[in-house]
């Protein structure tokens, strides 16, 4: 079996990086990138072919990311983080919201329904 591939595109470097630090060396898991450019993320997806998207909800609400992502490569799971009440949304043929406390929560989202 093949690793998830996810792309992190979130606003705040410093929480990016968290993620990234409770994502990397799980089994299963490759962070294949970070990126703070919340406008450039279709792109990023279209070139870099991830499982999962993770986005910040601020910069979600702005751009229309969801939307395009979840048209354009109906295959891959976004998963979008409120920092501010700790709420996670994960798009994928469905919605679902769920309460995250430390980054390492997102693991078992990410690698659900995979």
């Amino acid at each position: 079996m093949s690793n998830l591939r996810v792309l992190i595109v979130y606003s705040q470097l410093l929480l990016a990086r968290a993620i990234e630090d409770a994502l990397r060396g799980q089994e299963g898991l490759e962070v294949i990138t970070i990126d703070g450019a919340q406008s450039d993320a279709n792109l990023q997806v279209k070139s870099l072919c991830p499982d999962v998207v993770v986005l910040d909800r601020h910069e979600a609400d702005h751009s229309g990311t969801v939307p395009e992502v979840c048209r354009d490569n109906p295959g891959t799971k976004v998963i979008i983080i409120d920092h501010g009440s700790n709420d996670v949304c994960v798009f994928r043929v469905f919605y679902e919201k769920v309460r995250a406390d430390e980054p390492r929560d997102l693991i078992p989202l990410i690698c659900s329904s995979h």
